[in-house]
């Protein structure tokens, strides 16, 4: 893995997740979805193409691979997205780092709302 201890607990966290919703394991996306949702969840402004641009470079192939390869990891989990998210719509790639980007932000909101007594 990649970075320090904070970055490290993210990337598992999302492969937690990842597993939860019975992602494809044995597929390389496997591994291209950890790194895509890190990336999405903590940098602003991520287009696709830059970031399957990056991950080629990172993971030496070519961006072509990356985004099929996502694909292939991601389209098994399809019904358990849709309920772990609750969403109804098409599933493509960047719909589906966009739902996690909705998710980091609730959780990261959660966890900073200030207790009153």
């Amino acid at each position: 893995m990649k970075g320090d201890l904070k970055e490290n607990m993210e990337r598992e966290e999302v492969k937690q997740i990842l597993l939860k919703l019975k992602f494809n394991i044995n597929s390389k996306g496997f591994d291209y979805w950890i790194e895509a949702v890190y990336l999405y969840t903590n940098y602003n402004n991520v287009f696709m193409k830059d970031l399957y641009n990056t991950l080629a470079y990172d993971f030496n192939t070519t961006k072509t691979a990356v985004e099929r390869s996502l694909r292939t990891a991601s389209k098994q989990a399809y019904s358990n997205i849709h309920k772990y998210f609750n969403y109804d719509g098409r599933l493509t790639n960047s719909v589906i780092l966009k739902l996690f980007r909705f998710y980091y932000d609730i959780t990261d909101f959660q966890n900073h709302i200030p207790y009153i007594d």
